[in-house]
């Protein structure tokens, strides 16, 4: 049993399987923490915790983690939540080892609560105890900005598998208060991975049908986003599906 760091930190506010990040055939988990402190309160953090053939104790401390057994993922600034949704990214850039990516819905990049979504890519070579999510640079992962104040980008993030045919697997990413179509309609954001891997930001209003689209909520306070996921091959042509739900208006959304 992983514990956290300290109390209000809310480790475990959502936790995913990782993939396999370092590179040693073996799954890993991924933890978040949102209301974590590493840089200003509430800047929120997240625990990747490796894999092992090796027995282990019942408990755990995210305290322990030294780059060995795993390492913290720490948000860039106040007010972020980062970690408040998590999930393994697949493997975006196309080296063979998996992502991971960390939404942090408060984040003001582009305005108060635009948010940012982070993904952090995975690497045989070992990690340090500790990796900052200002410290990507392109080479080690990247950040998607969000589109305007309080679209909450990264409320919620998924892997898709390959939704465009290319080999490669790609990202989806809901924000629920986006204004598309009137005041909370909502929107997810699908992102393409490709081999080469990404430079260090990403607008989310540059997605132009090549890199990526927005999938736009309908109606005003539907809260398109505010659930995503994965929906395999639902209709059998070779390539992965969507689904987003919309709670405010009953419905959910295949794509």
């Amino acid at each position: 049993m992983p514990f956290g760091l300290a109390a209000g930190d809310e480790s475990g506010r959502e936790v995913a399987f990782a993939g396999d990040i370092n590179g040693d055939g073996r799954g890993d988990l991924i933890i978040g923490a949102p209301q974590a402190d590493p840089s200003g309160a509430a800047s929120g953090a997240s625990y990747v915790v490796f894999g092992t053939d090796e027995a282990m104790g019942a408990d755990l401390d995210l305290a322990s983690l030294d780059g060995t057994n795993g390492f913290r993922i720490l948000g860039a600034a106040s007010g972020d939540a980062t970690g408040y949704s998590v999930a393994s990214a697949g493997d975006v850039n196309g080296d063979g080892i998996g992502d991971l990516i960390i939404g942090a819905y408060g984040s003001d990049t582009n305005g108060d609560n635009t948010g940012t979504t982070y993904v952090v890519y995975g690497k045989s070579a070992a990690f340090g105890a500790d990796f900052s999510l200002a410290d990507l640079d392109g080479g080690n992962g990247f950040r998607i900005q969000g589109v305007a104040p309080g679209d909450g980008i990264g409320f919620s993030v998924a892997a898709t598998g390959d939704i465009n045919g290319d080999g490669i697997g790609d990202l989806l990413i809901g924000a629920p208060a986006a204004d598309p179509n009137g005041d909370g309609s909502g929107a997810g954001y699908v992102v393409f991975g490709r081999s080469g891997g990404f430079s260090a930001d990403i607008d989310l209003a540059g997605l132009d049908g090549t890199n990526g689209f927005a999938i736009n909520g309908l109606n005003v306070a539907a809260r398109t986003g505010w659930s995503i996921a994965a929906a395999g091959d639902i209709n059998g042509d070779g390539r992965s599906d969507l689904v987003i739900g919309a709670w405010s208006a009953d419905a959910v959304y295949v794509v």
